[in-house]
């Protein structure tokens, strides 16, 4: 569903950064082990956006927007996304995901250069034209909300990203299948998106500084390797279809590229301006985990 690749995939090497970075390729371009690595960043509420360092998802809990609706209870809402950016050279892929059997695809974690955990997740990928971007996910302590951006590391004309999300709204136990009652149609406030995709779970509320276009599609048979049988890492128990409802455009040349998704409205605090709300969110959460740490020199990647 994403477009080819229109220039061969080649290894990259780790860029430079701090101690907190870790390289996610060796000298030979060898994929290692720490693509497997697990990160999680909790609301405080029960909730967290959890995944990979590779990005793929290997349990049916891993999810961009997972809240608590009871101490005993989760639902996932948004299990991750798809990105790739379009510059002058072709269609690099930022993203991969795994699907029954064994397919991965595309080919976005032959990109990532490497991953820090500090403060939060922090993702560098580096494209074969010499285009880096660096992405990073955070949880804000409190609230059922997390932010997503990106950003280039070095400055470079016409750099277009796009990204899919996925969504289920499911019980975080169980898996999603395709269907006719899921309701694909937001409802649109200029870049603040709301989606009721079933009745009785909670909402997505989505704020961006985007152009989202509708275009629903089915996403099928993503294969979750960690909850399949170590006999049988493809069992259809470990397979589900997610929706997609449209693509978010950003134009990463002249702006940061970033999107707020949380399960209630109120999170918001009526800052429905998303980059400047991404950014109160983003010095508030990190000026928390400073002193909490204790660390008063924590990276600050803020632009």
């Amino acid at each position: 569903m994403l477009p080819e690749n229109e220039t061969p995939t080649q290894a990259v090497p780790a860029l430079d950064g701090d101690v907190s970075e870790t390289a996610v390729s060796d000298p030979r371009g060898e994929r290692s082990s720490a693509l497997d690595a697990e990160w999680l960043e909790a609301d405080g509420l029960g909730g967290f956006a959890s995944g990979t360092v590779g990005g793929m998802r290997t349990r049916r809990q891993h999810a961009l927007l997972q809240v608590a609706t009871s101490p005993t209870h989760r639902c996932v809402l948004v299990n991750g996304f798809d990105a790739w950016a379009e510059t002058p050279s072709g269609t690099y892929a930022l993203t991969s995901q795994r699907y029954h059997p064994d397919v991965v695809h595309p080919d976005g974690v032959q990109r990532l250069a490497s991953f820090s955990r500090q403060p939060w997740p922090r993702w560098s990928y580096a494209l074969e034209d010499g285009t880096r971007i660096e992405q990073e996910i955070f949880a804000r302590h409190g609230s059922p909300l997390v932010a997503v951006g990106w950003r280039l590391l070095r400055p470079a004309p016409e750099i277009h990203l796009l990204v899919r999300p996925f969504f289920s709204c499911r019980d975080a136990q169980t898996l999603h299948r395709e269907n006719p009652d899921f309701d694909f149609e937001p409802q649109v406030r200029g870049r603040f998106l709301h989606w009721k995709p079933y009745p009785g779970v909670p909402d997505i509320f989505l704020l961006s500084n985007s152009e989202y276009t509708h275009a629903p599609v089915w996403y099928r048979n993503f294969v979750y390797t960690a909850d399949a049988p170590e006999a049988n890492p493809a069992d259809v128990e470990a397979v589900e279809d997610l929706a997609s409802p449209g693509t978010l455009a950003w134009d990463l040349s002249s702006i940061e590229a970033v999107f707020v998704l949380a399960s209630e409205e109120a999170a918001f605090e009526g800052h429905l301006r998303a980059r400047a709300s991404f950014r109160a969110l983003r010095a508030v959460e990190l000026a928390r985990r400073r002193h909490l740490s204790g660390d008063f020199h924590a990276p600050d990647t803020a632009t």
